[in-house]
This record gives C-alpha cells, sequence and structure tokens, in this order.
C-alpha cells in the first residue's frame, strides 16, 4: 500500500499521497516509513511545516534513514533553525558519503553559519585514515570550507595555515 502513496507522488499527487499515507499511520502510527512518505507528499505540496514536523514523528517513533535526515536538516535551514539542522546532520553524519558531508560543509559556510559548521566539522569530520582515501579535490574543498570557518570565527592565523595546506597541494588550486 506505500507504493500506491510513493507512485502518487510519482505523477504529482501529493495530496492524495498524503492521504493515503494518512491512512497507512491511523493504523501503524509506529512505522517511520508511513511518517516520512507523509512528509515527502507535504515537501511535494510546499507545507514544509507540515513536512517538518511529520519527519520529527518518524525520527521519534524509529530510525530515519540518511536522505530523511538530510532532508530534515535542510528543511530546518530554510526555516533559519540552523541548530535543529545541525541536530539532523550530526545524527545522520555516520552515514554521511563524502559528498553529502562537502554538501552540508558547503552550505552551512554559505550561509554564514560558522559556529555550526564548526561543530559539524568537529563532531563529523571522518577519522584521519578515510580522509586520506578522500579524492584530492574533495580534501582540498573540506580544507578550503575550513579555512572559510576559522576566518568567519575571527582566527586568522589558523585560515591561512589551512589554505597553505591547499597550496602546498596544488598551487593552482584557483578556491584557495
Amino acid at each position: 500500500v506505500i507504493g500506491k502513496a510513493q507512485s502518487l507522488m510519482e505523477v504529482g499527487d501529493y495530496r492524495e499521497a498524503q492521504e493515503v499515507a494518512l491512512q497507512l499511520l491511523e493504523d501503524n502510527p509506529g512505522d517511520d516509513r508511513f511518517w516520512v512518505t507523509r512528509a515527502n507528499a507535504y515537501v511535494g505540496l510546499e507545507e514544509f511545516d507540515l513536512a517538518i514536523a511529520n519527519l520529527e514523528m518518524a525520527r521519534n517513533v524509529g530510525n530515519l534513514p540518511t536522505t530523511a535526515l538530510l532532508l530534515l536538516g535542510d528543511l530546518h535551514l530554510n526555516n533559519r533553525v540552523p541548530r535543529l539542522a545541525l541536530d539532523a546532520y550530526l545524527e545522520a553524519a555516520p552515514k554521511l558519503s563524502t559528498a553529502q558531508r562537502l554538501r552540508i560543509l558547503g552550505t552551512l559556510v554559505s550561509q554564514s553559519l560558522f559556529d555550526a559548521a564548526n561543530t559539524f566539522m568537529e563532531q563529523a569530520a571522518p577519522a584521519a585514515e578515510a580522509f586520506d582515501r578522500w579524492s584530492t579535490t574533495d580534501r582540498q574543498t573540506w580544507m578550503v570550507y575550513k579555512s572559510q570557518v576559522a576566518m568567519g570565527l575571527g582566527d586568522e592565523k589558523s585560515s591561512i595555515a589551512f589554505l597553505e595546506e591547499v597550496l602546498e597541494e596544488d598551487p593552482f588550486n584557483g578556491r584557495a
């Protein structure tokens, strides 16, 4: 039956998909999948506060998949509630890909949320051996963001040191 809701969303019938998910929830309020499905329908309807509420319910009754946690974080950021966004991102952190880590960090930096970006880097940074397996471009991107965060927090000396590390590896890196 959840497939029906997903099919309805695929054809753009978000209102009906939300109704199907609600019917499923009446019988199974502890199934986080139905809350997430309903949240996705609300996103399609651009009813973002209701999407957040449903994702938070899903979070309370089960383990949200990484994609749902990222959506929740993004919705909180769009609502200008970076603390709640950071909580969702950090909950997802153990399962994040390199690209997802960089996207989150880049979003926080672009919105000048340097405290949140710093906390994310401290708590969601890959282990050293994992970081060493990242591509050169990804490592350098992380370091450039790290420099921007340091500068945003008023630590010019560290900011310069991070950029020098990037330039040591790639003297032609235009972002550094």
